[in-house]
């Protein structure tokens, strides 16, 4: 008969296993954030024109009109790539 040679997890290093899971699933989430943080929608250009705009005229018009000219830009984009995907 063949003895099981396998070692047995003793209970200190399944503790230690499940610790060492943990600090590196926070480390995880705190690194996610981080990275979505620095993430940028914008070119440094893109958010001066908008600034300058706004501070020229701060109204309610002024960040639907910044918004509207945005969603058209992304538009234009989504689309251009859609296409490309087509062709290939």
């Amino acid at each position: 008969m063949k003895k099981d040679t396998k070692p047995q997890k003793t209970l200190r290093s399944r503790i230690a296993y499940k610790w060492w899971c943990i600090k590196y699933d926070l480390n995880q989430m705190l690194n996610r954030e981080k990275d979505m943080a620095s993430a940028k929608n914008y070119t440094d250009e893109m958010v001066s024109t908008m600034t300058e705009q706004y501070s020229a005229n701060p109204t309610r018009e002024t960040v639907d009109a910044l918004a509207e000219n945005n969603l058209a830009k992304l538009q234009e984009v989504l689309l251009l790539n859609f296409q490309e995907r087509e062709c290939m």
